[in-house]
């Protein structure tokens, strides 16, 4: 078994079998599908097990409790038998022939297989999630890193955009962590840290479908923003492990994500006083993210409250 496929599942009737439907018609098929019905409360999961009946070689349904996606990522890695792992949201698609164009790789061994996206609406809008292109070819981690991120190429930090060797997965003991959302702002970073070979491709494989009622695009600006701030805290810890100069982009990046979460927090003081008023400006690298730091450290609430009302967290 060359690939596992994790889709989690979770309140997506309307998009699951298109989800499955453009794994199911590609031309490749040394893959399995690995269907984690996450507590499911509409038809989800009686659609998922259709699926398996009419293909039950090739699909499997793991039905669990509501835990979340990365509670669900988990579960599906738990169960993964293929050389490589690739996730997929259950509201996104593939391109058709796309598996077998990257099934190339395979054999190569590399950590981290990376491939291309597209971002569409429900209007059929369509365009590259990659506005900043890093350059076909061989990297490791830290210089990948380098190459996106001196860009600000934040969209490659998208955890369904790469597939990933298991065995470097079990290896380094990768599993997704539970109770936050943005966690692909956690698990790619560590992931791409202990990555010693990436392959980076031109292939176009990914649709990433814009749906307004999706948790990433919800108005619980506080719930969101208090996941960023605990990531920005663990990843904290993560990079103290590496040379600060070969990875002083992440830090900028720490800077970053502080400074877009901390004005979604109505009371922002205890995050203040917890991350001391300097975090941004320790960690900061460009002159943006430095400029913005500086206007924090002067003055954090005022900062809070001028990009809060200009954003327009608040009412």
């Amino acid at each position: 078994m060359q690939l596992s496929i994790i889709i989690p599942v979770y309140n997506v009737e309307k998009y699951i079998g298109r989800c499955i439907s453009s794994v199911l018609e590609q031309n490749y098929h040394n893959y399995e599908v690995i269907l984690v019905d996450d507590g499911s409360r509409d038809s989800s999961g009686k659609i998922c097990e259709s699926f398996h009946l009419r293909n039950p070689t090739l699909i499997h349904v793991i039905h669990k409790e509501n835990g979340g996606l990365s509670s669900a990522r988990n579960a599906g890695l738990d169960v993964a038998v293929g050389h490589y792992v690739m996730f997929l949201d259950s509201d996104d698609w593939i391109e058709y022939g796309c598996l077998e164009k990257i099934s190339f790789f395979f054999e190569k061994n590399y950590d981290l297989i990376m491939g291309r996206a597209w971002s569409i609406d429900d209007q059929g809008n369509k365009k590259s999630k990659l506005p900043y292109e890093v350059p076909p070819g061989e990297y490791d981690g830290k210089r990948y890193i380098k190459e996106c991120l001196c860009n600000e190429a934040d969209l490659s930090f998208c955890c369904p955009f790469y597939l990933y060797r298991r065995e470097y997965i079990e290896k380094n003991r990768l599993r997704f962590y539970n109770g936050i959302i943005h966690e692909d702002e956690l698990w790619m970073p560590i992931a791409l840290l202990k990555a010693s070979n990436i392959y980076v491709s031109d292939i176009y494989f990914y649709y990433h479908f814009i749906r307004r009622t999706s948790i990433m695009h919800s108005s619980n600006y506080e719930y969101s923003a208090s996941s960023t701030l605990k990531v920005c805290r663990i990843l904290e810890g993560e990079f103290c492990k590496y040379n600060r100069k070969d990875i002083k982009w992440l830090y900028n990046r720490l800077a970053m994500l502080f400074l877009r979460a901390i004005p979604q927090i109505k009371e922002p003081s205890s995050y203040i006083k917890e991350f001391k008023r300097n975090f941004p400006l320790k960690n900061a690298v460009t002159v943006r993210q430095r400029i913005k730091s500086l206007f924090f450290y002067i003055s954090p609430i005022l900062y809070c409250k001028i990009i809060s009302y200009v954003r327009g967290y608040r009412k």
